[in-house]
């Protein structure tokens, strides 16, 4: 086991990380909009000790190999069609008139056989397989203590990582080691035992295996190396209440951690309402199902014509149904458009209003007292705008309820007057043939 202790650099000035904090805050939509003026932080600089095993392994594996190919193959089955007068097939009976001679013509049933084509797969061969990996020289990287993220340390170059010397951690603090040698070691062969095995399986023959097992396990050479994670812990006051965040102390814009942010519930709240009224509202909800049962009921009343004419009460139920959800489409859309637009306005006034905040914040040329008194300014004109489109997407959803109960009444006054239609033409026509019984 060596005794070599590398350490990473601290890459970012304080201010440096201060500002990406700051920044990276103020991009969370949920979070108090003054945030960047009212919250205070203490930066310290923390090294997570961690362990990194250099081991050369081996390992044997054993599987089940299979090799298959897809074929195409057809199964028989029995179809129905009909036939038209005019000799036509089509997939459902019924009658055709012929308007020429005004007869009908009932369509002639017809059976066939058909043949479908579907795909199987089929098992070629089956064999037990087994072969060696290795030596493959692995590298493992233990935690020894309660960090943020591990994987941080690779964001560092391996020229970027110093050797641990007197003075190296003056001004910082050490977490404290929480795990033994001993543990560390076997946690180390785990993972390189998880990472042998992913290297057997490339080897397996066949089109896919079963049964994969690593039989054999071996570490020929390993070597320690205790290295140190260095780490900028923020520590932030907002409103008498303490947050954290930890951002790397190396270049990587994306390695950081937040635990518990401040949370503005109005602004939640307003954001949450929004994102569910589009999300009831979007193409997959109750949208597709109108959009698809206008489409279906379109077909038919078209269908409905060519088969019992014009005329025929019959066609309009399914006509009048295809407009009906054609529209509740339409107002659902419509309500989405709507809200979108609100939504999307909330958001921008939201970061705007962020964004001069943060400027204003690090505006060193104005005084506190001033910059209390634009802050001021700006809230009480962006809770007016907050409340006028807070009114504005109350009202999107009060004008699609509104939509809504306008086309029911419509659908169920035309479904009327097709029924009293219906009835009107039944009493006229039993009537007429009673009158002509009567030789009128």
């Amino acid at each position: 086991m060596g005794s070599k202790k590398l350490a990473t650099p601290f890459l970012k000035t304080e201010e440096e990380v201060k500002q990406q904090w700051i920044q990276l805050l103020t991009n969370d939509k949920h979070v108090p909009i003054d945030v960047a003026f009212r919250a205070t932080c203490q930066i310290t600089r923390e090294y997570y000790p961690y362990a990194e095993y250099e081991m050369s392994c081996v390992g044997g594996w054993s599987a089940t190999s299979i090799n298959e190919h897809v074929e195409e193959y057809q199964v028989a089955r029995e179809e129905t069609v009909y036939i038209d007068y005019r000799g036509g097939e089509h997939k459902t009976g019924g009658v055709d008139t012929d308007h020429f001679n005004k007869k009908e013509y009932p369509r002639q049933p017809l059976s066939r056989t058909v043949y479908d084509t579907k795909k199987r797969t089929v098992v070629d061969a089956v064999w037990q397989s087994q072969g060696d990996v290795g030596p493959l020289r692995l590298t493992e990287q233990v935690a020894l203590s309660d960090m943020p993220n591990l994987s941080w340390a690779n964001s560092f170059g391996d020229e970027e990582f110093n050797e641990v010397d007197e003075g190296c951690f003056e001004g910082c603090t050490i977490v404290p080691v929480g795990v033994s040698a001993d543990d560390a070691q076997a946690l180390a062969k785990d993972n390189a035992i998880s990472d042998v095995a992913r290297y057997a399986r490339r080897d397996v023959p066949g089109d896919r295996f079963e049964d994969f097992s690593l039989d054999s396990f071996g570490v020929r050479e390993s070597t320690r190396v205790d290295k140190y994670l260095s780490v900028y812990h923020v520590a932030y006051q907002y409103e008498g209440k303490e947050y954290q965040c930890f951002i790397s102390g190396g270049s990587a814009k994306d390695d950081y951690l937040f635990g518990e942010k401040p949370v503005d519930a109005s602004i939640k709240e307003r954001s949450d309402m929004l994102e569910e009224q589009m999300s009831k509202n979007s193409f997959f909800s109750r949208k597709l199902l109108f959009l698809i049962a206008a489409l279906f009921l379109g077909l038919c009343a078209v269908s409905g014509v060519k088969i019992l004419g014009l005329g025929n009460w019959l066609t309009y139920v399914p006509l009048i149904g295809a407009l009906y959800f054609a529209a509740r489409f339409v107002v659902m859309h419509m309500a989405y458009k709507d809200i979108e637009k609100s939504k999307k306005q909330f958001d921008t006034d939201n970061t705007f209003l962020r964004k001069q905040i943060l400027e204003l914040s690090q505006n060193d040329a104005v005084s506190s007292e001033e910059k209390e008194g634009m802050i001021a300014e700006w809230f009480s004109a962006h809770e007016g705008n907050m409340s006028a489109g807070g009114e504005q997407a109350d009202q999107v959803v009060e004008t699609q309820k509104k939509r809504t109960r306008l086309v029911n009444i419509i659908a169920l006054a035309a479904l009327a007057v097709a029924v009293a239609l219906n009835l009107v033409s039944c009493a006229i026509g039993s009537a007429s043939d009673a009158l002509g019984g009567l030789g009128f």
